[in-house]
């Protein structure tokens, strides 16, 4: 029911986290109770509700250690959701700590949802300048090649990822993404999209996709995918030499991601934005945006921004 409902989109998200909440504390199975926190997890993220998301996941996650492998990589994929586009690396470096180890030993047999679990211990990893980030990504590499079908899953795979893969490897993951194409399952490749196309200057290809974002974000219960378009416009605009509108234009966007509890999602934006713009303009937003980097634990994004700051002189 709760995959079904996503496919008419998030605005009933909510609802299926409390319901999937009260499950979990009444249900007899331990496992399917255990599966019903993970999801609620998932429900909040989509409903924007971070704190409700984080609690359950972490609930997840502690009841885990008495659990199963498998349910072990459930917790951190769940961990992964709430905890990764908040930014809150320290605790997302906490909870994926067995991550390697169990996806390693599940080996062939590992789920899409475990393969997610294993992109959040790469982003952590890579973020926080771990020198073990190159073999976790070498392992989900090897586990979820780019043209393995991950159903829902490719498409959050590919958000969480692209900061430390090439374009090319994230355009490949959303071919080879999920045949749904309700409401839910288009946020999710939007997600994803939307930046990559932006980025690549493709902006024939990007000028419908803005358009499907703005038509999709409101009926969706998805506004975050509103501000997406917005920044990826601000990108469009910085190609074309408008500066300061593309600032006008994207950085509120970041803000209101980062207000919805989507602190690292508007930071990670927002540092792209800023590497494409050389005027005096940008400099007092890309020191701003290298302390919020820092301070939520995104060390290596934080380093690229002054790297390219030091470079322009700023």
């Amino acid at each position: 029911m709760t995959w079904i409902t996503f496919e008419e989109g998030h605005g009933e998200a909510a609802a299926l986290g409390e319901r999937h909440l009260h499950a979990a504390a009444t249900l007899g199975d331990r496992l399917e109770a255990h599966e019903s926190l993970t999801v609620a997890a998932i429900c909040f993220v989509h409903a924007g509700r971070y704190g409700a998301a984080q609690r359950a996941a972490a609930e997840a996650t502690r009841e885990a250690r008495d659990l199963s492998p498998h349910r072990g990589l459930h917790a951190a994929a769940a961990a992964t959701i709430a905890l990764a586009r908040s930014g809150r690396f320290d605790e997302l470096r906490a909870s994926t700590s067995t991550v390697l180890e169990l996806a390693a030993a599940e080996g062939e047999r590992i789920c899409p949802t475990g393969l997610m679990a294993i992109a959040g211990r790469c982003l952590v990893l890579h973020e926080t300048g771990d020198p073990g980030a190159p073999d976790a990504l070498a392992l989900l590499r090897g586990l979820a090649p780019t043209a393995s079908p991950l159903g829902g899953w490719g498409y959050a795979v590919a958000e969480i990822v692209r900061p430390l893969v090439p374009a090319d490897e994230t355009e490949r993951r959303l071919a080879s993404g999920a045949s749904r194409a309700g409401a839910g399952t288009q946020v999710n490749r939007l997600r994803a999209e939307l930046p990559l196309v932006a980025l690549l200057g493709d902006w024939e290809r990007l000028e419908p996709l803005l358009v499907r974002a703005r038509e999709l974000a409101a009926p969706a219960g998805a506004p975050a995918l509103a501000w997406i378009a917005d920044w990826a416009e601000g990108v469009q605009l910085a190609a074309a030499g408008r500066e300061a509108d593309a600032l006008e234009l994207a950085l509120p966007a970041c803000a209101a991601l980062d207000a919805r509890g989507e602190a690292y999602t508007g930071a990670r934006l927002c540092a792209d934005l800023l590497a494409r713009l050389s005027g005096p303009d940008a400099a007092a937003p890309a020191a701003r945006n290298a302390a919020r980097l820092e301070a939520l634990g995104a060390r290596a994004s934080a380093a690229a921004v002054r790297a390219r700051m030091a470079a322009a002189g700023r």
